[in-house]
């Protein structure tokens, strides 16, 4: 997998089964906050066209990757499916989440706010929202508060990429987050299910906004 005028990412260097050439190109709108995935194989003809007009157009920006380690939180679905943590009393009894340990890993989950593969930053949060879906039930706003039935829909999502917004009082709104735009964190998180990335069903991601 490659940009238009750069480098690709060399094989093995994520924990996703990617396409091993093309592009994958990430577009979102606001509002209301949707976005889409395309994967255009190498070799097909593209042209740079430019914004409608009144959109905002950010300037471009030229990035590196390196490999790195992510770590969930322990209100992660696939924490709390790996330990049994069924109910918020038995997630607030775990030592995963006293206080020294949930601020080493804040401090070190942010090091890095694109990502492609991996945890989220928002690790939990995103994958809940996800499993509602752009129309479908309420999602869950307190991942210690999720069900037996929420970590398992959840645990169908998977991060496909991460972008951290600047500034984030111009991040796309989440329709289930009341917070104002001030609150928001600026990340664009992308979710997949495991079998549509198999598939190379990228049409099938879904942007969670706004975190």
């Amino acid at each position: 997998m490659s940009d238009p005028g750069g480098a690709a990412l060399p094989a093995g260097s994520t924990d996703l089964p990617l396409p091993a050439d093309g592009v994958l190109a990430f577009f979102t709108s606001a509002p209301p906050a949707e976005g889409r995935v395309l994967h255009i194989p190498a070799g097909v003809p593209g042209a740079v066209r430019p914004a409608p007009p009144g959109a905002a157009v950010f300037p471009a920006v030229r990035l590196i990757a390196r490999p790195g380690c992510t770590a969930p939180f322990p209100d992660h679905p696939r924490v709390r499916e790996t330990f049994g943590l069924r109910t918020p009393q038995d997630l607030y009894d775990h030592p995963g989440y006293g206080q020294s340990f949930l601020d080493e890993l804040a401090e070190y989950g942010h090091r890095f706010e694109h990502r492609v593969g991996g945890y989220a930053a928002v690790s939990g949060v995103a994958e809940y929202r996800a499993a509602a879906g752009p129309a479908g039930s309420p999602a869950v706003t307190d991942p210690a508060a999720a069900t037996a039935r929420d970590i398992a829909r959840a645990l169908e999502w998977m991060p496909l990429a991460q972008f951290h917004h600047e500034p984030a009082e111009a991040m796309p709104g989440h329709p289930d987050d009341p917070a104002p735009a001030g609150r928001r964190r600026g990340a664009l998180v992308w979710l997949i299910r495991e079998e549509d990335l198999t598939r190379g069903e990228f049409d099938a991601a879904l942007l969670v906004p706004g975190l």
